[in-house]
């Protein structure tokens, strides 16, 4: 089973989606999101290592959107969301 740490992540993702894309796209996107969180607690370990910190810690690229989770005993913890852009600022910025 999955845990939401960062429940406003999704939160803010969709209503970015809405004013952008409209309801019916934003809300398409977060039937997504769901259908990868239980992808990701089936098979925890189909993300790639994460480099921001601990073992555990993996990232999954969804949409536009990098979803950044740890794998405990028997669940996933999703830690954060991030619009993979500003990763790519990030890299690029140094």
């Amino acid at each position: 089973m999955g845990s939401l740490n960062k429940q406003h992540d999704l939160e803010d993702i969709i209503i970015e989606g809405i004013h952008t894309f409209g309801e019916l796209q934003a809300l398409k996107y977060q039937d997504s999101f769901q259908k990868i969180f239980d992808l990701l607690a089936y098979m925890p370990t189909i993300g790639r290592k994460s480099e921001r910190g601990s073992k555990n810690e993996h990232r999954f690229l969804h949409g536009s959107h990098v979803i950044y989770y740890r794998i405990e005993a028997d669940k996933i913890v999703i830690e954060t969301i991030i619009y993979s852009s500003i990763i790519t600022d990030i890299w690029k910025n140094g």
